[in-house]
């Protein structure tokens, strides 16, 4: 049972992760191609907002999360 506990939280910090790797390049990317606009961090801010679920809440959904990066 420790072991599937240990997993499960490897696995959230492992999705959290990927989740802030792909924002941060996305940003990234967009900078470079210097298409990079305040909406995108306007958007990024309402994303990461106080009123969004945390990591748990969001492994537990069924649903995909929308891109924080795209209109």
């Amino acid at each position: 049972m420790l072991d599937a506990e240990r997993d499960y939280y490897e696995a959230l910090q492992n999705y959290a992760n990927a989740r802030y790797d792909y924002v941060l390049n996305t940003l990234n990317l967009k900078q470079s191609a210097g298409t990079l606009s305040p909406q995108d961090l306007m958007n990024l801010n309402r994303w990461l907002s106080a009123s969004a679920p945390g990591i748990e809440a969001l492994a537990e959904d069924d649903e995909t999360i929308d891109d924080p990066t795209r209109n």
